[in-house]
């Protein structure tokens, strides 16, 4: 049984939007790796029980100090003498056992009716960082760490398991999907006054380096930094270090990609990376993704031009010359699609595809994390869902199409992926 699935469906269908039910999702991961009779592990050694052990003995009655003995217990972990009072008395009611994830899952969706705030959040997140932050803190309340930095870490976390399971559960290019975030582009320098742009130590909300009065522009560490709050609508966990070192600091938590995605940051090195006398690179932000894959972006330049906008192109591998192309750090919610480097922040743009189509049949394996599937060979086709658990398909035929070297037809008849992100096998 896919437990996440069935907590997403019955979440969905409960009110809460995908945003909402995926931030869910990601805490309760995080609280029990979604096993419906978790104990929690100080249980098992305290007790000397196994979980099977422990469900058994408290649906049989040899157990009686289910809700008295402070240990976490199930999706939710829990604990509270008075919740595990109430799931139990009401997984009784339904003549299930207290391990059932069914009955576990609309117990909760019943206790998520005492929390009226979080519920109108749940409904109407517009990320899934924010739904998580807010099951988290209402719903969860797990014990206070030590640091701000551990609170930050671990709401990180927890968004980034919903993000997981957002890119499991929402088909890439649904309605769903597409409407529930709004991307708005650049293309016009902000203004002196943008609190994006502006220093802390001046008022504003940038922390990288002052280049000019009050400003941290222009810099393209600074302009990257503050393009991506203004998209996010979040502090950023970037580094504001020279720009060459972004793409290797993954301890900001942002998922990295070699396609891009609307308000991606794109990321190029100079000379040795860490070595700042060869240069220090260069930032930029996604701000369009065209047809063919091509992208447009904002960028800033240190000490010189504030703003200018400039394309760059898949065939060149979006090479920027004198610099080496590193890759992109994906916003939060953004899911690229591999064969076009478009993304679900917005609709999807498309060419027309044909070309002559060989019978063939061998395996290949996704070599991607999100694949579209079109209906046809080539990106003026529909699309018919994605690709995203990096599995083994069959293909039975091949075509040339745009926007791919060459297309692939599922042997489910399902429809067409591009072979560029496959490897035979």
């Amino acid at each position: 049984m896919d437990v996440g699935k069935l907590i997403y469906d019955s979440l969905v269908a409960a009110g809460f939007n995908p945003f909402g039910a995926c931030g869910a999702i990601g805490n309760l991961y995080a609280e029990s790796g979604l096993i419906p009779n978790n104990l929690q592990n100080t249980g098992n050694t305290k007790l000397g029980m196994s979980d099977s052990e422990y469900t058994t003995k408290v649906d049989n009655g040899t157990y009686k100090n289910f809700i008295n003995d402070g240990i976490g217990y199930g999706l939710a972990q829990w604990t509270f003498n008075t919740r595990k009072q109430a799931l139990l008395e009401y997984v009784k009611s339904l003549g299930k056992s207290i391990g059932d994830a069914t009955a576990q899952i609309q117990f909760m969706i019943k206790e998520l009716q005492g929390y009226p705030e979080l519920m109108v959040i749940l409904k109407t997140a517009t990320s899934v960082k924010q739904a998580s932050d807010a099951f988290l803190n209402q719903f969860e309340r797990p014990a206070k760490l030590e640091t701000a930095k551990e609170e930050e870490d671990r709401a990180n976390k927890r968004a980034s398991y919903g993000m997981m399971y957002y890119n499991k559960y929402v088909p890439a290019g649904s309605a769903t999907a597409q409407s529930t975030v709004k991307f708005n582009p650049r293309t016009t320098a902000p203004s002196v006054t943008d609190p994006y742009w502006i220093h802390t130590s001046k008022g504003g909300k940038n922390e990288c380096i002052p280049i000019s009065g009050n400003s941290c522009i222009p810099n393209c560490v600074g302009y990257a930094w503050g393009r991506f709050y203004e998209i996010t609508g979040q502090r950023p966990r970037l580094s504001r270090a020279n720009a060459e070192m972004w793409y290797g600091y993954t301890a900001d938590g942002y998922r990295r990609s070699k396609t891009p995605a609307l308000g991606a940051v794109i990321c190029w090195s100079k000379g040795k990376v860490g070595v700042s006398s060869d240069g220090a690179g260069h930032v930029a932000i996604v701000e369009e993704i065209k047809s063919n894959g091509d992208i447009v972006t904002s960028n800033s330049g240190y000490k010189s031009t504030r703003f200018w906008m400039q394309t760059f192109t898949k065939a060149s591998g979006y090479a920027m010359n004198g610099y080496t192309f590193q890759g992109f750090i994906l916003p939060p919610d953004a899911t690229p699609i591999a064969d076009t480097g478009s993304t679900t922040i917005a609709g999807l743009s498309t060419n027309t595809g044909s070309g002559t189509t060989t019978t063939v049949n061998y395996r290949v394996k996704v070599t991607t994390q999100a694949l579209n599937i079109r209906k046809g060979p080539g990106t003026g086709y529909a699309l018919n869902g994605s690709i995203r658990d990096q599995g083994v398909y069959t293909i039975v035929a091949e075509s040339d199409g745009a926007g791919a070297t060459k297309w692939g037809k599922l042997k489910s008849g399902v429809g067409w992926i591009s072979l560029d992100y496959c490897k035979k096998i």
